[in-house]
């Protein structure tokens, strides 16, 4: 009987607890802001649809016109960062910073709370208290579904990167031998070649070598790599041509290049012996202004290839995006709104002339070697000429390039200077000028495409034995118009090409 007596009073008091802690739920306290009386409640929170494991206090008023949110549980609950700086709250996102002063807020409850319609204009999202289910609901698309950031998405079309082989020690990575023999009725041929690598000192190193079986071995592409975020340098051997008006070299020393926007995009489909690409506007970077939350589409030729999100002050960017070479390319950035897909709201055209030599606009690229002109390992007994060069390319915008370069081999010292830049319907053109001595030498390319028609063009002349060569003057001009449709490509060719007196 006194068993029963105990159940009965505790089942009695656990009744009493549940009803009392219900009721301090729905209605904890009242207070007021500016005169209205205030209704606080502890609700969970739904982040694009998903039910998260945490609740937020919001006080509302009598009548529901307006409803503040504690300012401290609505992070946590988005694993969003928040500190208090300068009489200001600093909320960190994945698209930028909110300052939220403190002035703008108000403490209910011993604790910091701002106007729900103000949180969500700051934050860029849908933030809706909704009585009837009781619950905050919060719409983001640039939040994942369990409340993360979301990354920014590039389509496998629009980046390619190549990546230095970079295990964690000191290693031999790997040894690649190739043996080629054939036989004919009278003769036979035979090939060798033998290539390894790895890592050393935060770099990676790689050796190769040839013809080790019926000839003396040959010995190429030796040398030493480091890449950093805005540099790299190589140590080495590397055949080295920076401009169609000056001399090749079998380059063997030491060289860097470095890029004030990081090296990355001038490591697109490079071969491991070179310092870096020759296709530096095959990879572009875009920026411009969208709307803040809203989600950006970069397209290219009407394809979809890369996709971001505005930041928080309206500002979007698509970085290291591989665009096809050649031609008017038509490059677009369709704006949405927060929450909307569908309908663009702004569409700006990025298009341009997509060059091999264009920088994307404000890009330092300057590279410079010293070293000898020839395979030092080759011939290590021998006196090989003294070489070095000093290359500076800066992009006034994305459609003129200037670029300087300095050589100098075996004493024979020559400086060149060129402009690079998309004029509209008049296509793309390239001014080469290069001075040596008291010779000079110049060269001039121009072409443009679009959907029906094109055309490409150019000269370049070249004084007799230019650079100590055995050459003679040369002249060389060509034009060609041409027009296109579907499958159908006609053109009309001239070209004239001279040696001193002597025509072709």
């Amino acid at each position: 009987m006194i068993t029963h007596y105990r159940f009965c009073l505790f089942l009695f008091t656990t009744l009493i607890i549940c009803q009392s802690g219900q009721s301090a739920m729905m209605l904890k306290t009242s207070t007021r802001i500016k005169g209205k009386a205030l209704n606080l409640f502890i609700m969970p929170v739904i982040v694009n649809g998903n039910e998260k494991n945490h609740q937020i206090e919001v006080a509302s008023t009598t009548n529901n016109d307006q409803h503040f949110i504690k300012l401290d549980d609505f992070t946590t609950a988005l694993g969003l960062n928040i500190k208090e700086q300068n009489n200001q709250f600093v909320i960190t996102t994945s698209i930028g910073k909110s300052f939220i002063l403190k002035a703008d807020c108000n403490i209910i409850n011993d604790h910091w709370a701002i106007n729900v319609q103000n949180l969500a204009d700051e934050l860029a999202m849908d933030i809706v208290v909704d009585q009837a289910s009781f619950a905050i609901s919060v719409d983001a698309i640039w939040l994942a579904s369990n409340g993360a950031p979301i990354e920014t998405l590039v389509k496998p079309n629009g980046q390619v990167r190549t990546i230095d082989y970079t295990p964690s020690s000191n290693s031999l990575s790997y040894v690649r031998s190739e043996y080629f023999y054939r036989r004919d009725d009278d003769s036979s041929t035979q090939f060798s070649q033998t290539e390894t690598g790895g890592r050393l000192f935060a770099g990676t190193w790689q050796f190769k070598v040839r013809d080790y079986i019926e000839n003396d071995p040959y010995f190429e592409d030796y040398l030493w790599v480091q890449t950093q975020q805005n540099h790299r340098f190589l140590v080495g051997n590397q055949a080295l041509s920076l401009n169609p008006l000056l001399e090749s070299t079998d380059f063997t020393g030491a060289q860097i290049a470095w890029s004030n926007l990081g090296i990355q995009p001038f490591l697109q489909h490079i071969q491991p012996n070179q310092l870096i690409n020759g296709a530096n506007g095959s990879v572009r970077s875009f920026n411009g202004a969208g709307i803040a939350g809203g989600k950006v589409e970069l397209r290219v030729e009407g394809l979809v290839i890369a996709e971001t999100y505005s930041r928080l002050d309206n500002t979007f960017e698509f970085q290291d995006i591989e665009i096809p070479t050649g031609g008017f390319i038509q490059i677009e950035a369709w704006v949405f709104q927060p929450n909307q897909t569908s309908i663009p709201h702004s569409i700006l055209d990025l298009s341009s002339y997509n060059s091999n030599q264009n920088l994307a606009g404000g890009t330092w690229l300057v590279q410079a070697g010293v070293g000898v002109d020839g395979n030092l390992v080759e011939n290590p007994n021998n006196d090989l000429n003294d070489a070095s060069y000093l290359r500076s390319q800066y992009s006034v915008n994305d459609h003129l390039t200037i670029d300087s370069i300095f050589q100098s081999i075996d004493g024979r010292e020559v400086g060149l200077l060129a402009t690079r830049g998309y004029w509209g319907k008049l296509g793309y053109w390239e001014f080469e000028t290069a001075r040596s001595n008291n010779d000079q030498a110049w060269r001039i390319e121009t072409q443009n495409q679009t959907k029906n028609w094109f055309f490409r063009g150019g000269a370049q002349y070249k004084p007799d034995y230019w650079l100590n060569s055995n050459q003679t003057e040369y002249e060389d001009s060509f034009a060609e118009f041409g027009i296109k449709r579907d499958y159908l490509q006609i053109s009309l060719v001239h070209r004239k090409q001279s040696f001193n007196d002597v025509h072709i």
